[in-house]
């Protein structure tokens, strides 16, 4: 990305664009008085070019994030050359690639985060945030049922528990004991604790194949 972008910077930046100009890092160029935004083609049809901020002040236009398109200036926040309108540029904040957040809310892909509390709000890793009442989920951003941030864990990508439940993505694994429950170290579809047997987050009926797992004697 940045290859081809330094690359198009020479391609589209004669003499005067440089001493008049001044470039911003990555996506941005404030040039005679304007702000533009590099649109990189998205496939061999489309031409990569130069594209207009419209409304965007080149006086206080400032860059948000090294390698994410987001800039801002005193009035907008700006995805690309698109103004995200409700957005305070003044408390806006960069979290990761998928969350951003101003004093009011917490953003994932322009989309706010329905009672995400952005002064606690915090990511775990790809896959999970919480804040101070709440875990967050992925994309679309969806909250665990009932789950305790203060407790909360997590057991891979798609599995997760904190003191009272364990969750299969945002479902609670019925039955599960938070204390003893594993997943299996090669087939991750497959789980257990000390009494059962689950397959993607559903109890077995029966015992799964002994290929598996061996039986389990219960207490």
């Amino acid at each position: 990305m940045r290859q081809r972008i330094e690359t198009l910077k020479q391609e589209y930046s004669p003499e005067n664009f440089e001493s008049e100009g001044r470039f911003k890092l990555n996506y941005y160029v404030v040039f005679k008085h304007r702000v533009y935004c590099w649109k990189l083609g998205v496939n061999s049809m489309e031409r990569d070019r130069m594209v207009l901020v419209k409304g965007a002040d080149p006086k206080t236009f400032q860059v948000v994030h090294f390698l994410l398109p987001y800039g801002k200036d005193s009035r907008y926040v700006y995805n690309g050359y698109e103004p995200l309108k409700g957005v305070d540029p003044a408390s806006f904040v960069i979290v990761s690639d998928r969350y951003n957040k101003d004093k009011n809310h917490v953003y994932s892909y322009g989309e706010i985060v329905v009672n995400a509390d952005p002064a606690t709000f915090q990511v775990i890793n790809d896959s999970y945030a919480k804040d101070f009442d709440s875990v967050f989920y992925r994309f679309p951003t969806i909250p665990l049922p009932n789950a305790d941030p203060a407790t909360f864990v997590v057991i891979d990508d798609f599995y997760s528990k904190d003191d009272y439940h364990v969750y299969y993505q945002v479902s609670i694994i019925e039955g599960a004991d938070p204390k003893t429950f594993e997943v299996h170290p090669r087939i991750k579809l497959y789980s257990k604790d000390k009494n059962n047997f689950f397959y993607q987050g559903s109890k077995f009926i029966e015992n799964p194949p002994h290929s598996v797992y061996p039986p389990i004697t219960k207490e």
